[in-house]
């Protein structure tokens, strides 16, 4: 491709150009960014119910790691203190511990009878008693059941360790055996946490340590954090208000396992907030490229608009020489003849004569287009609608173009109404410019020889005027496009018919004018059809 080539299609091309050498980087640079974006949101979402996970986890470990550490200083009796003839050891042995968040503490002695000697723990006097008839002794009785058996028998490995029992929700227990010679049981030693000690001292306490171990103190008044009990009833956090389910719940392990800890964020932690800002500051730099862009295309677009009416200028002034060139050619040429007297017959003169007039009217018609196109620009075109009969605009614009066809060989058939026909309301002379102006289109873009049909019929309230054509056609993707301004359509014969692009938006304005409109009804190689709809001229409403 030659130079010159290159730098007239980089000047043709020059708005998609520009906008791809803007538009590209920024478009790369924003992905970037909503992929970090995205990547930050995900690990923020991670990050935040992991947090809330860990929070409700720690404080439910640490509930457990309160009763085994419980469990640890008071249940490790050692097995020489049983049989428990002599009561005061063990009673002297939990007189000296810390007893906080315990109900009862007991013992069964299996060395003396087999089904077990049952005694409590009696804070006020420090020593064992007997065990009184009530529902947390029958509870204490039926956890210590299965160790009956393994105190006459060899114990097994499930009898060793903590166990709990909570089959009574009203008297959970903690058991630990206590083993002897031949790893036979000879006791069991255990106790009964106190609930409301869970749910008013331990549960508030756990809670707001683990929470403060995963969240900053401006980020905890926006967790919600409840703890239910095995009727679902709360024992910690809410106000009795229906909410949305918690984002993470665990069950509390070891002991109250039929106890939840649920937990919610209700506003914006940390890694939101830095979430949000982020999304705010992508928002804005996708404005801020939007608008660059946007300046960028109308930029390149004002400056394609001026290159492209500086083409159409510079085509409009040579179309319209040669549209004046022919016609003067023609009557320069005829006029010598005459002027030479060579020409003597009658009727040599006569014809002469009908194409002088032809192309003058010809030259008047390209004239008052350009006239009237300047009106409609500046707006100061105005229209004298008086009722017409529309035959009698119709026939002399035929008749004024009859040289004309004929000289070209044109074959012109009407299809006309009976007369007078119908009436309508126009600019007698406007509308005629409009027929001859589709006609003169229709001579142009047709091959010498061919048809062209004109037609006037009544339809309901209007009156159709069409003009047909066996011409080239145009193209459905341009058909919108030929009643604008200067626009020609890209067909090769176009190079070869000069106009000067004015035809069909004079047209289009005054059919607007009057009311109506106009209708295209063509395809390639098969010719066209505008039809003019104008209506009808009503008496009644011409009074109104």
């Amino acid at each position: 491709m030659r130079r010159w080539d290159i730098r007239n299609w980089a000047a043709e091309h020059a708005l998609p150009i520009g906008f791809a050498v803007a538009f590209v980087p920024l478009a790369i640079l924003l992905a970037l960014q909503v992929g970090w974006l995205k990547e930050l949101d995900k690990a923020s979402a991670v990050a935040h119910r992991a947090a809330l996970r860990s929070t409700v986890e720690t404080a439910g470990n640490n509930v457990e790691q309160f009763y085994r550490g419980m469990a640890e200083r008071l249940l490790n009796v050692p097995v020489a203190m049983l049989p428990t003839r002599d009561l005061d050891r063990i009673g002297s042995f939990w007189s000296n511990k810390s007893r906080d968040g315990l109900r009862t503490l007991f013992v069964v002695d299996f060395s003396d009878e087999p089904t077990g000697n049952y005694y409590v723990f009696d804070a006020e006097r420090g020593e064992l008693v007997s065990s009184p008839a009530s529902d947390e002794s029958l509870a204490i009785v039926l956890a210590t059941l299965p160790w009956q058996g393994w105190a006459r028998n060899a114990g097994s490995d499930d009898a060793l360790g903590l166990h709990t029992n909570e089959n009574d929700r009203s008297n959970r227990i903690v058991l630990h055996p206590v083993i002897g010679p031949n790893d036979r049981v000879v006791g069991v030693v255990g106790f009964l946490p106190d609930p409301e000690y869970l749910q008013t001292e331990l549960l508030p306490r756990v809670i707001e340590e683990a929470a403060q171990a995963f969240f900053a103190p401006a980020a905890m008044k926006d967790l919600d954090i409840v703890a239910h009990d095995a009727n679902g009833v709360a024992v910690y956090g809410g106000d009795g208000t229906s909410k949305p389910a918690p984002d993470v719940r665990i069950r509390i392990p070891f002991l109250f396992r039929d106890y939840t800890i649920g937990i919610r964020s209700e506003g914006e932690t940390r890694e939101w907030w830095l979430g949000g800002r982020f999304a705010f500051n992508m928002t804005i730099g996708f404005v801020s490229a939007f608008v660059l862009l946007a300046g960028i295309a109308l930029a390149l677009f004002s400056a394609r608009r001026s290159m492209r009416l500086s083409q159409m200028k510079s085509d409009f002034v040579s179309n319209v020489s040669h549209e004046l060139r022919t016609p003067l050619a023609s009557i320069r040429l005829f006029a010598e003849l005459l002027r030479s007297g060579r020409v003597t017959s009658a009727d040599r003169v006569v014809e002469y004569g009908d194409h002088i007039e032809a192309e003058t009217r010809r030259l008047s018609r390209l004239i008052d287009n350009i006239l009237d196109f300047s009106r409609i620009e500046s707006e100061q075109k105005e229209y004298r609608l008086e009722p017409t009969y529309v035959l009698d605009l119709v026939r002399p614009v035929l008749r004024a173009f009859e040289v004309r066809l004929q000289q070209d060989g044109f074959v012109l058939k009407t299809d006309l109404c009976e007369a007078p026909g119908p009436m309508a309301c126009v600019d007698a002379d406007a509308v005629g410019q409009v027929l001859h102006n589709l006609l003169d289109n229709a001579v142009k873009y047709s091959k010498a020889g061919s048809t062209i049909e004109v037609g006037v019929v009544t339809r309901g309230s209007s009156v159709e005027i069409s003009v047909r054509d066996e011409g080239i056609g145009i193209a459905a993707a341009d058909q919108s496009k030929v009643f604008e301004r200067f626009h020609r359509v890209g067909t090769g014969l176009v190079h070869d018919v000069k106009g000067s692009g004015l035809g069909l938006a004079i047209v289009d304005h005054v059919v607007k004018a009057h009311g109506g409109h106009v209708r295209l009804e063509s395809e390639l190689g098969q010719g066209s059809r505008f039809t003019i709809h104008l209506p009808l001229w009503d008496p009644s409403r011409e009074e109104a």
